[in-house]
């Protein structure tokens, strides 16, 4: 197996050496767009360059998950792959990376002359598959990156979808739902009114949204490519386990059923209920939803603070005793600040993945 990877390998540094131009394949808002480009291989990641203003970029912007084809303009030997593309920079600031690359293509210094507004960009690969006719590698033969190592597909070993779902429903992130409902329910037994059943559906309705938001997470961080074959710890699309749509849908529905436990526990406990689940489920479906994707505009930290604090506290202390007091609120603020507390430090470990996405995290600051 270790000797037939290596060949892969080989056959796969092979082609990029021997290849100085590529197709590559962006998405945008309304279709896919396809452009051609020079590149030089840096290991098997991908450096080419991309007019600032064209349609490519634009698409790169919104969507940095591309496909790419190079070949020698004859089909019997040549490669396909994905990955995901940041941004470097102007080759005049990069100036010692642009000669490396001029090493191998030297019509580039001419092409940036003569081409104003051009930006070094790095593809990340993800996957690559290799065809070599001549050598019998056809159909082709695929290589997976997981870290910094190469898996072929046999390495990468079965993920069965009912358990992808369970990973991509985060349940380990679970507790800090829980928690802030179990004290809720407990102050409000210690006033003396507390029933079963709404607490049940309370803490039924937190854990939707909770899911809800954690699977939006998963959808956004992937199309924004937060996460990635190079980097990610959830496996569940940048393996393609499951399709994104799947996963949005999924979310959907989270949210759809804890919406309408919420609207049960309004009917049974007043009015004020619906503000409180109506910011919820705001914050969690905005955490990371277009347009607003709070979470990557350095206000990640204040809604979950706002939302595993006051808001599950005060809610499932409401829904037993239709009243707002002040003793509820004094235990939501140490927990809100502790449970923001394990964000931050999850944060502090994304920190250079989040910067080469573009997301800003109060841990950048």
């Amino acid at each position: 197996m270790a000797q037939k990877k290596e060949g892969l390998k080989g056959r796969i540094a092979q082609v990029l050496a021997e290849n100085r131009v590529m197709n590559l394949a962006s998405e945008g808002e309304t279709n896919p767009w396809c452009a051609t480009v020079f590149f030089v291989e840096d290991g098997f990641d991908i450096l080419c360059l991309v007019e600032a203003t064209s349609q490519t970029m634009a698409n790169l912007k919104r969507n940095p998950r591309l496909a790419f084809t190079m070949n020698r303009q004859v089909p019997d030997r040549f490669l396909q792959g994905m990955g995901l593309a940041t941004t470097v920079g102007p080759p005049a600031e990069h100036r010692e990376l642009f000669a490396r690359m001029c090493g191998k293509v030297p019509e580039l210094e001419g092409f940036v002359e003569a081409v104003s507004g051009l930006t070094i960009v790095r593809i990340i690969t993800e996957r690559l598959s290799v065809s070599d006719m001549a050598a019998g590698v056809f159909p082709r033969v695929t290589l997976y990156r997981r870290g910094e190592e190469w898996l072929t597909k046999e390495e990468m070993g079965p993920l069965q979808r009912p358990k992808a779902w369970l990973l991509a429903t985060r349940p380990w992130s679970f507790p800090a739902s829980i928690v802030p409902i179990l004290v809720g329910g407990a102050l409000a037994h210690r006033a003396g009114e507390f029933g079963g059943g709404l607490f049940m559906l309370t803490l039924v309705g937190g854990l939707l949204f909770h899911i809800g938001a954690n699977l939006f997470n998963t959808y956004f961080d992937f199309r924004r490519g937060v996460d990635s074959s190079a980097h990610s710890d959830d496996r569940t699309l940048v393996d393609a386990i499951l399709r994104p749509r799947e996963v949005v849908m999924g979310g959907l529905a989270a949210f759809a059923v804890g919406a309408g436990i919420g609207g049960f526990l309004v009917w049974q406990a007043g009015f004020a209920i619906l503000a409180l689940g109506g910011i919820g489920l705001a914050l969690g479906l905005f955490y990371t939803a277009d347009p607003l994707g709070y979470k990557y505009r350095a206000l990640g930290d204040l809604g979950i603070f706002t939302a595993f604090g006051p808001l599950l506290v005060l809610g499932a202390y409401m829904v037993q005793t239709e009243k707002m007091d002040l003793l509820p609120f004094l235990f939501a603020v140490p927990l809100g600040l502790t449970i923001d507390a394990i964000l931050h430090a999850n944060n502090l470990r994304d920190v250079q993945a989040d910067r080469r996405s573009g997301a800003l995290t109060l841990a950048q600051l």
